[in-house]
């Protein structure tokens, strides 16, 4: 399927129901829990030498003099980043993925390609963090600068990076996770990825990039980020070494604490469920920092799940021996908010039966069936999904289904008293879905971001969702 042709759904109704949502969540502006808060951490890592680059200081002040996106304005591709200074990040970038993948321990010995390339690659991998872990969390970017500098910012002011450098985490148990779009539909994709590379090659065992869809040159033509890189730039290469940065992102990264008795971990991706990969043999695996390319999609054998729900009708569209692309469930996929549908077609391949959406009756039965004796598949975090009004509703909160501190992020399916009265809890909840940046095509009406601290025991991990309204 060409990547060209798939539909980044984003409902034209949603534009009224998002400013219906912003002047819902204004009069909740006293409740909302506005805070800043920062994280650190540190490890070894690949030697970057800074002295040639701005400081986050003098980068912050000049990002966030531009215009800030606004919807039916042209963009007027104007930029403070130096071209040579992007290509010198993403070359250290390559650098640093050499480095990485050398301490990852590879399920049967095979390793995805360490040089970079334009020819897609997948994989995906675990890492199990200590008990006390902080792992910060962002959703879709789409090219948001300022948004981003807020997220760094916010750190800083509580110490948690360091006060002279904040692109360098200081504590040993903060990580960072961003759930990928980090280009298209904003002004600024080429910023927030020389952003993040700052972080990822200062922080590169502490720092994470999953690919989302926009993370493809096909929907790049289509979205605006191929148009930006080309009036931005002058050099041609910056695209081929783009395609090479996105082909060295995981598709999704299994992250757990616990101990040898039992690991908890949550699946973190772009989009969600990739049917035909059964990550029991990764999860399985002694290391606590393990991956596992993917090739080929056993989809047929691994819906067996699925049929015995009484989904047969669907078994025709799944496909054993399927050649992995980026049309795959990890970038793509979508959940039913409606408790009561288990499964369906997608329409961002016109029903076509290459994507599907999960429902809450078959989300629950592939995390039992994929999670194994010494672990336990608990969850899906991941973005995507801001076109569809439904969740827009649960993200929003606008069907009061959860509390008010929980804004920001939609999280599925909520059937527990318990979670409208106590925010921060993740009990029995399949699916958590992050919030886009606000300076983008979809004008979201606050930017929202996690801050999840493990446990050894997953009752007692939580999520904590900071809001900032548009207008602070």
């Amino acid at each position: 399927m060409n990547g060209g042709r798939r539909k980044d759904y984003k409902d034209l109704a949603m534009k009224k129901k998002i400013i219906f949502c912003s002047i819902a969540l204004l009069s909740l502006s006293v409740s909302l829990f506005v805070t800043y808060i920062s994280f650190a951490a540190g490890s070894n890592q690949l030697v970057v030498q800074n002295s040639a680059f701005p400081t986050f200081n003098e980068w912050a002040k000049e990002s966030d003099a531009l215009p800030v996106f606004k919807d039916r304005v042209k963009n007027s591709c104007k930029t403070v980043l130096k071209e040579n200074e992007f290509e010198q990040q993403i070359d250290l970038f390559f650098e640093t993925m050499k480095s990485q993948f050398s301490k990852v321990s590879w399920v049967d010995g095979v390793q995805p390609s360490a040089e970079p390339s334009d020819s897609f690659q997948a994989y995906v991998e675990k890492l199990i963090v200590p008990d006390n872990a902080v792992v910060a969390i962002h959703g879709d970017l789409h090219g948001d600068i300022h948004a981003l500098n807020r997220f760094i910012e916010s750190f800083r002011r509580r110490g948690f990076l360091d006060e002279q450098n904040p692109f360098k985490i200081k504590a040993d148990n903060f990580y960072i996770l961003f759930l990928g779009d980090y280009v298209d539909r904003g002004w600024y994709g080429a910023g927030v990825i020389y952003t993040i590379l700052r972080l990822k090659n200062e922080n590169p065992d502490r720092v994470f990039m999953t690919r989302g869809n926009h993370e493809d040159m096909n929907l790049n033509s289509d979205y605006g980020f191929k148009d930006e890189l080309m009036k931005k730039f002058s050099s041609s290469r910056l695209l081929k070494k783009v395609t090479a940065l996105y082909n060295f992102l995981p598709l999704a990264l299994y992250l757990g604490a616990g101990n040898d008795n039992l690991y908890n971990i949550i699946q973190c991706c772009h989009g969600g469920i990739e049917v035909g990969f059964n990550p029991k043999k990764l999860l399985e695996y002694p290391d606590k920092r393990a991956g596992a390319p993917i090739t080929f999609l056993m989809q047929k054998d691994e819906s067996t799940a699925l049929n015995a729900m009484g989904l047969s009708s669907f078994s025709s569209y799944f496909k054993n021996n399927k050649k992995i692309d980026t049309s795959n469930g990890f970038m793509w996929t979508d959940f039913i908010v409606n408790p009561n549908k288990p499964f369906s077609l997608s329409p961002r391949d016109g029903y076509s039966g290459t994507l599907f959406q999960y429902g809450k009756k078959a989300t629950h039965q592939l995390l039992q069936v994929w999670s194994g004796s010494t672990y336990k598949l608990r969850s899906i975090f991941r973005a995507h999904q801001h076109g569809d009004m439904e969740m827009c509703e649960r993200i929003l909160n606008i069907d009061t289904l959860g509390n008010v501190f929980d804004v920001g992020v939609g999280k599925l399916w909520i059937e527990n008293e318990i979670h409208r009265s106590y925010p921060y809890l993740l009990d029995d909840i399949a699916v958590v879905t992050f919030s886009v940046a606000p300076d983008t095509e979809y004008a979201w009406p606050l930017h929202a971001f996690g801050e999840l601290h493990v446990a050894s025991e997953y009752k007692n991990w939580r999520l904590y969702v900071h809001q900032i309204l548009r207008d602070q």
